[in-house]
């Protein structure tokens, strides 16, 4: 018996199974700074309070995307991290869900009013134009989505979807931030942006990453793929900041609910970013 197993069988003679697993399960997720995916602990807000400072040097209108909004509380919050420069701010909200675009709406009234800062667009985003069958699980959840399987008919509704290739005008010369909510339906979303990309157009776009993508065949590496040599470098992001990885590694591939951000390279320093990598016994170190 080899001795990392000796050592596990002592310990599983004193230590119920099932506790140890409790144990692993939670040291390896803090580790992985992927123990709580709430906006005010896990450093979605803290991002753009450190883009904040960014954002209010560029000049002219500051363009921002908010792909699955649900109650828009990121979008409210990215107009308080701007703070006086949000009246130069246009978000647009998308959320195909009827309940959960109501209440966004809302939101988005009482923190801008009327001063068209922010519009709730109802309708889907994706790889594709056209229309979609959208599942909705209830109008006080935050996990309606795309149905993965097109054939499914329960609790689904009809929506349109666009891309954001197609959304964005030919002559919008930036978008700052863009976030992707979309419970699975993320990789397509960042694919119906890759002409933007191309154009270097998108500052930040930052996307969750969970089971949710295993129904729409795909993978963290697929964005790895996709990214390659565009000049846009890949991270996870915690209350630790911008983690950022040079190459797609199975250990990433764990599909524990974290957000990853698309960043520009020009992006790295006004972020905070920090690149780490795998050493040989697959351990998160420095690079």
């Amino acid at each position: 018996m080899s001795k990392k197993l000796k050592i596990y069988s002592a310990l599983e003679s004193v230590v119920p199974r099932r506790t140890l697993w409790q144990l692993g399960r939670f040291l390896y997720q803090g580790a992985r700074r992927e123990l709580l995916n709430a906006p005010d602990r896990n450093g979605e807000y803290e991002l753009l309070l450190k883009l904040a400072p960014h954002w209010q040097k560029a000049s002219g209108e500051l363009r921002f995307l908010d792909v699955g909004a649900n109650f828009a509380d990121w979008s409210v919050e990215l107009l308080r991290a701007l703070g006086d420069d949000a009246s130069r701010a246009r978000i647009s909200a998308f959320e195909p869900a009827p309940a959960q675009a109501g209440r966004a709406e809302r939101a988005i009234a009482a923190a801008a009013g009327d001063s068209g800062l922010a519009t709730v667009l109802r309708s889907a985003v994706g790889a594709h134009t056209g229309e979609v069958s959208f599942m909705i699980t209830g109008d006080a959840t935050g996990n309606s989505s795309i149905a993965a399987d097109q054939t499914e008919t329960g609790g689904t509704i009809t929506v349109p979807c666009t891309t954001l290739d197609a959304f964005i005008p030919a002559d919008c010369l930036a978008i700052h931030m863009i976030k992707v909510d979309t419970e699975g339906n993320d990789f397509n979303v960042i694919e119906g942006a890759k002409a933007l990309f191309e154009a270097k157009k998108i500052e930040v776009l930052q996307f969750e990453y969970n089971s949710c993508w295993i129904a729409f065949h795909r993978h963290l590496r697929d964005v790895f793929e996709l990214m390659a040599g565009t000049g846009y470098v890949i991270g996870n992001l915690s209350y630790s900041g911008i983690e950022l990885h040079r190459e797609w590694h199975p250990e990433l591939e764990r599909f524990f609910e974290t957000n990853f951000v698309i960043l520009r390279e020009d992006l790295i320093a006004p972020s905070g970013a920090k690149y780490v990598k795998f050493n040989d016994s697959n351990v998160l170190i420095s690079a």
